[in-house]
């Protein structure tokens, strides 16, 4: 419930999720991220498919945050935040499921990238 504060947050390989559709779904002012679709490296969710899905959360948007996504493909068509989908068919290469993808949103919630960001941000403000 607390992803991405909390990391302890395993995925369940045994679960599968596949051909799940949003279409006309809009969400302004959540507190929590955009989004997060998190699945397994051994069994990444395919056949995610976004269309005019506009998901806003101010506070993470301003820190540059919108999906977080691992180990999910699909497409996304004339939709806000980008929920970073790889192609259809993307894990059908063993390689590509090799991927450390937990790796890359870890390293996003460091304190050194979340210090990097709040500066950025302040510096934003101080143009106004």
């Amino acid at each position: 419930m607390f992803y991405p504060l909390n990391k302890d947050c395993d995925t369940d390989p045994l679960v599968p999720i596949d051909n799940i559709t949003l279409t006309n779904v809009t969400s302004h002012g959540a507190l929590l991220p955009a989004g997060i679709i998190r699945c397994n490296s051994t069994r990444p969710c395919t056949g995610i498919n976004f269309t005019n899905v506009h998901l806003k959360s101010p506070f993470w948007d301003l820190l540059g945050y919108g999906f977080i996504t691992e180990y999910a493909e699909g497409t996304s068509i004339n939709s806000s935040s980008d929920p970073q989908l790889k192609t259809p068919g993307f894990y059908s290469n063993p390689k590509n499921r090799l991927i450390n993808e937990s790796s890359k949103v870890n390293e996003m919630f460091t304190a050194d990238k979340m210090m990097e960001r709040a500066f950025n941000i302040m510096t934003r403000f101080n143009e106004f």
